[in-house]
């Protein structure tokens, strides 16, 4: 695979005005969002997508949802969503579209928030032993995605796999430093980026000497069978 087929936004790129890898995968809106301590900002009201956002860092009012450090919040459609700063925060966030008939579900698991620290954690069988995994939001909660995080420190890897039923996002938190090897390309990811691993694609990840991973990754599910069965074999709670 060349290079130039890897889609990825670096931190030089990423815009916090605008969508970011626009296209890249379909059905979905990707966005990169830094606050300044007290700065408010509304997102008008969509009535076709979920909006799903991954605090990196900060004390941060989303919509009622306070989260003071790493968190994801979770939003039904139907309604705009005001965020209030209340020290420098930079947040990721999905715009997940679904259908009419997948709106219905999220009465019950909507809005959804969860601290980073208590994840739960699981193992899979392409990690370590001290590769610490946790799921952010689980399959089944909202229709056709994941989110969890892997966090891990050098000599370390994780080995090349493939899952053809699920198309993947990594972002990366800021002390990121790593290598993400796709197929036979090895491509270095810092902080504060966004990469589109290619669907299908044997991908891995190597981290060297004092570097460490530490990202995020967004499973989308192209096939929903599947790719629900991949997921819940591949991820074991512990």
């Amino acid at each position: 695979m060349d290079v130039s087929q890897i889609n990825y936004a670096t931190p030089a790129e990423l815009d916090a005005d605008g969508g970011i890898l626009k296209g890249e995968i379909r059905g979905e809106r990707t966005y990169l969002i830094k606050l300044a301590t007290g700065e408010r900002r509304t997102l008008g009201a969509l009535s076709d997508a979920a909006r799903i956002f991954t605090v990196s860092y900060g004390e941060v009012d989303i919509a009622g949802e306070v989260c003071d450090g790493r968190a994801l919040v979770a939003l039904a459609p139907g309604a705009e969503h005001t965020l209030f700063a209340k020290s420098e925060t930079l947040i990721f966030l999905i715009e997940h579209t679904l259908s009419a008939e997948e709106i219905k579900t999220l009465d019950g698991p909507l809005p959804y928030r969860l601290n980073y620290d208590d994840a739960t954690r699981y193992r899979e069988a392409c990690k370590s032993e001290k590769t610490v995994s946790r799921y952010l939001l689980k399959e089944r909660i909202i229709p056709r995605i994941a989110i969890g995080s892997v966090e891990t420190y050098g000599d370390d890897r994780i080995a090349s796999h493939e899952h053809p039923y699920v198309d993947q996002l990594f972002f990366s938190f800021s002390e990121n430093d790593m290598q993400v090897v796709i197929d036979d390309v090895s491509l270095p990811m810092q902080g504060d980026t966004l990469l589109h691993i290619p669907l299908a694609s044997s991908h891995g990840v190597v981290v060297s000497g004092e570097g460490c991973a530490h990202y995020v990754w967004v499973d989308f599910i192209i096939d929903e069978e599947k790719g629900l069965e991949f997921l819940e074999t591949a991820h074991i709670e512990i």
